[in-house]
């Protein structure tokens, strides 16, 4: 797996792009580089480009993400896009899970309403 972390001045976002499988490892390098990142930016604002990764997280793994991205940093202050053309039904139910604990995630197959949710001021 690899990443590509971005910080868009324009838009005061970071981005993730990955490719290749996304497993609970990758999760664990991919919220420190992406802490890092954002902490040097002062931006909690992130959309995560994942259409060319593969997920490779388990119902049981995405059920307990939002507690170890917690503990990794990426806490309720975050607001988080995910932009994915595959696994979608997986990813909404951890948008759900997400959801349901106070976390500010979103699902989306479209990037540009990935960033338009991003950055509206409603959150």
């Amino acid at each position: 797996m690899t990443f590509r972390i971005d910080y868009d001045q324009e838009h005061d976002v970071v981005i993730c792009r990955f490719t290749g499988v996304f497993g609970l490892q990758e999760a664990d390098r991919y919220a420190a580089m992406i802490s890092s990142v954002s902490a040097e930016h002062h931006c909690k604002r992130t959309l995560i480009d994942g259409r060319t990764g593969e997920l490779g997280l388990s119902t049981l793994d995405l059920y307990d993400l939002p507690k170890r991205m917690e503990s990794l940093g990426i806490d309720r202050t975050w607001k988080r896009a995910l932009v994915v053309d595959t696994h979608i039904d997986d990813l909404r139910f951890y948008e759900d899970v997400c959801t349901n604990r106070g976390f500010g995630v979103r699902v989306f197959e479209d990037p540009d309403k990935a960033m338009k949710w991003l950055t509206e001021e409603d959150y």
